[in-house]
């Protein structure tokens, strides 16, 4: 009997050291100009990326901080499951992360990095009261290799983990339009609206609107509007905006955004 007893003991001993340990992290605000881009002294990052069991359709993914499995407080409850996790720096000292739904309502983003051999998780989030926010929170517009867009609010680097706050028209929204190209040098990014092209040069807030041609009811007739009249131009400080090629069709309303 006390063999039979120490057997189950010893069964329920290893299912637990098999679940592994868990914990819980709080995501706090974002600051302008924080550095995400740590270094460590570890040859292999404490911070890993793997699969788990997911939908049909998509698979999910869970982070480890060494043996640990991380958790995240989203708006509704706790996650451990990501639909999207990549490094965003050449060192894979930090993550760009998503939460599974329902946990997060929306498209909610988190960073997830080493930070004074701690993990500190950080939430790119801000307010919006933008009448189509809803459309515009689109989550991720992938630049190539070079970073991605992040809700038309955030553009994140994923060479150096270098996060920028967009500059908005209205302090009181997020960028509404839909983000359709970027310049060469991935300086400056163009959204499109009912009317015009919002254009933001991301690193000094310099803004230019190109009106669109009234021909141009929609998206698909902006695009080819865009094709055939519209060029890449350096302006004075060396900023590089997409203007019509016809002068008469363009309204110079550059400016800054304070």
């Amino acid at each position: 009997m006390k063999s039979i007893v120490y057997v189950i003991l010893l069964s329920f001993v290893f299912l637990g050291c098999q679940k592994g340990a868990e914990k819980t992290y709080n995501a706090r605000s974002i600051k302008v100009e924080e550095d995400f881009n740590t270094y460590q002294k570890e040859k292999e990052s404490p911070l890993s990326i793997y699969k788990t069991a997911g939908s049909k359709k998509d698979d999910f993914f869970g982070l480890k901080f060494r043996d640990t499995v991380v958790k995240i407080q989203g708006k509704k409850s706790v996650g451990s499951q990501f639909i999207f996790a990549a490094f965003i720096n050449t060192q894979q000292t930090c993550l760009l992360v998503q939460l599974a739904p329902p946990v997060d309502p929306g498209s909610a983003f988190y960073l997830v990095c080493l930070k004074d051999g701690q993990l500190d998780v950080v939430s790119l989030e801000r307010d919006s009261k933008g009448a189509r926010d809803q459309q515009y929170t689109r989550g991720l517009d992938r630049l190539g290799n070079a970073g991605y867009i992040v809700n038309n609010d955030f553009y994140v680097s994923r060479v150096n983990a270098k996060v920028s706050l967009l500059k908005r028209e209205n302090p009181e929204e997020r960028i509404q339009g839909e983000f359709i190209m970027n310049s060469t040098d991935i300086n400056t990014f163009v959204f499109l609206r009912a009317k015009d092209l919002f254009e933001l040069h991301y690193p000094s807030g310099e803004v230019f609107i190109q009106p669109l041609s009234t021909k141009a009811s929609s998206n698909a007739e902006a695009y080819k509007w865009i094709q055939e009249n519209c060029h890449w131009v350096k302006n004075a400080n060396g900023v590089s905006f997409l203007k019509a090629s016809d002068p008469d069709r363009i309204i110079d309303m550059t400016r800054k955004i304070r």
